[in-house]
């Protein structure tokens, strides 16, 4: 596999052991929190109505939130009406 990536042996498992960095440790918090307002929201938030809720808690910006939500399949729900 290191001969394909072209990567040495070392390198790879060096990065395998590397901690997270703080970025990351960070967007994994943030989505916690996103996880935790969109159950509680009833899946009913997008990613503004969500971006608002976070910067209550956390400052945050909308794409950053955008990609976090994208990237973990994370979306709003239609609520059906029935107008009968």
């Amino acid at each position: 596999m290191c001969q394909v990536l072209e990567v040495s042996r070392s390198g790879y498992y060096g990065w395998l052991k590397r901690p997270k960095s703080n970025r990351q440790r960070a967007n994994e918090e943030l989505l916690d929190l996103i996880k935790t307002i969109h159950e509680r929201k009833r899946r009913l938030y997008g990613v503004r109505p969500m971006t608002h809720e976070l910067n209550k808690k956390v400052k945050c910006g909308h794409n950053r939130v955008y990609r976090l939500m994208k990237e973990n399949g994370i979306h709003s729900q239609m609520l059906e009406h029935n107008f009968s």
